[in-house]
């Protein structure tokens, strides 16, 4: 095991899943990239409670709103990211964060295969029938097609304090 990439989404999940990941990479003295991918902002806006700006619902908004939601939710997790690296760092992990926009699932893959990461660390929501609809399911999207492991962290874990 020499690469170990964790998706952070910046949820409730992310603790135990950051937690997996790095448990991991010590006890493997790999590597870890720390993932987040930013979905693409469309013309509308509602807010989630523990995540952020997402698109889809809610209320259009100018294309020079959107922009300028995009940029400053893109510096936040650029900072956001760069906090848990420094983290992560200081435990003597060897560590990269990375910041994308688009497709999560898709840019997970993407990454995976450009990096020759050897596993994936992802948390699984348990979002009800009408948000996977809409957005998908990223785990199940990485199960499906990833070509190295995936380990998926249960919502239950939170509960847990794993």
């Amino acid at each position: 095991m020499k690469t170990i990439l964790i998706a952070h989404d910046f949820s409730d999940l992310s603790g135990p899943v950051l937690r997996y990941g790095s448990d991991l990479a010590k006890a493997w003295q790999a590597k870890l990239l720390l993932l987040h991918t930013e979905p693409p902002q469309t013309g509308y806006i509602y807010y989630s409670p523990g995540y952020t700006y997402h698109g889809i619902l809610g209320f259009g908004l100018d294309e020079s709103v959107r922009r300028e939601i995009e940029v400053e939710q893109l510096k936040n997790d650029k900072h956001a990211l760069d906090l848990i690296e420094k983290q992560l760092k200081g435990d003597g992990l060897d560590v990269e964060a990375v910041l994308m926009t688009g497709d999560p699932a898709q840019a997970i893959l993407e990454t995976a295969e450009e990096r020759g990461v050897d596993m994936i660390v992802v948390g699984a929501h348990a979002h009800g029938a009408f948000y996977k609809l809409l957005f998908g399911c990223v785990d199940s999207e990485l199960v499906r097609r990833a070509s190295c492991p995936v380990l998926v962290v249960p919502e239950t874990a939170v509960d847990r304090g794993d």
